[in-house]
């Protein structure tokens, strides 16, 4: 089995993850940016277990690059980001839910890669999410009833949010939605050859779009995910059949890159070389 790591951006209430099953345990990775944690161990009464580790609650913002090493140290092969989106496209209300087809990377300020010493890095962006960890959410969703939109997302760096002019400007480059959360974490899975995929909720409408009264909405797509969760976390476990897992295979076998990845993030072994 696969395991898979929940990154939750959505403001959930106390005790919500417990849909994902009982707590197992909380560890602490210590990375070459720091250390990321607690992240907790979930198991479902079926079997199934899923990491999870929330962008809130914390006081300063994980980095990324940490964010994905822990995944990797801790044996995931999927990270899910589920994240809270601000609609561009002028089609999406809130509570709307999204799996974004394709990004936009608008930031400015957080790290691009984990290659700092290696000639590596150069991978392609198509496609520029796991077709897989895509397709499994998007038919999931579906069969529990639950709309689906596709779109182009931005990533920007935040905190603040857009201007008008910047909303129209986004929405002209063909963006349907943005947030702060899914880059660099797409890129950096990536670089750890880790299928990624996102699950996005509209929670707030662009700057330049007329304000709209929230009637519950996010709320009712919050707890209509909450349930389909287990079944989406047991879809996604399937051991992966994607190429994600050797995007770097080429690199390694040429000897840019080491075999072992957690060398990949120090200084470049010039001793042989």
């Amino acid at each position: 089995m696969g395991r898979v790591l929940i990154l939750p951006a959505v403001w959930l209430p106390p005790r919500a993850l417990e849909h994902l099953g009982t707590l197992v345990k909380e560890v602490t990775v210590d990375t070459p940016w720091g250390e990321v944690g607690p992240v907790a161990l979930r198991r479902h009464p079926s079997g199934g277990e899923v990491y999870i580790l929330p962008y809130s609650g914390h006081p300063t913002r994980l980095d990324p690059r940490g964010t994905v090493w822990a995944a990797k140290t801790l044996g995931v092969r999927r990270i899910l980001t589920w994240e809270r989106l601000v609609a561009l496209d002028t089609d999406l209300q809130r509570g709307a839910v999204v799996v974004p087809d394709d990004y936009i990377d608008w930031t400015r300020r957080l790290p691009t890669t984990i290659f700092t010493e290696y000639g590596a890095g150069y991978i392609p962006q198509v496609p520029p999410f796991c077709p897989e960890t895509h397709a499994t959410t998007r038919a999931l969703l579906a069969r529990e009833g639950i709309p689906i939109h596709g779109g182009v997302y931005l990533g920007v760096d935040g905190p603040r949010r857009e201007t008008p002019a910047e909303a129209a400007m986004y929405r002209r480059w063909g963006a349907a939605v943005m947030g702060m959360n899914v880059i660099p974490e797409v890129v950096l899975s990536k670089e750890l050859e880790l299928c990624y995929g996102v699950l996005g909720v509209v929670t707030e409408l662009a700057a330049d779009r007329p304000p709209v009264p929230p009637g519950g909405e996010v709320r009712e797509t919050l707890r209509r995910i909450l349930s389909a969760l287990p079944a989406l976390v047991a879809a996604l476990a399937v051991e992966p059949t994607c190429t994600c897992h050797v995007t770097l295979a080429r690199a390694k076998a040429q000897g840019v890159l080491p075999e072992d990845w957690r060398l990949w993030a120090g200084p470049r072994d010039t001793s042989k070389g």
